[in-house]
């Protein structure tokens, strides 16, 4: 039992790691675009979609 408690945390760890650097990259996105496209006019179409990766 010990083992499986063990394998669920160290799991739990990893996907947490993961969570932390999808958050961050988010966040550099979100920053990014602030940056350059401070007010977007009616009808324009978001410039950050063209630069999100689809897949990692």
């Amino acid at each position: 039992m010990r083992s499986l408690l063990q394998e669920k945390i160290q799991q739990l760890e990893a996907q947490i790691q993961e969570m932390v650097v999808f958050k961050f990259a988010l966040e550099q996105y979100r920053d990014s675009w602030a940056e350059n496209h401070p007010h977007p006019e009616p009808g324009d179409i978001c410039p950050l979609i063209e630069t999100v990766p689809l897949t990692e």
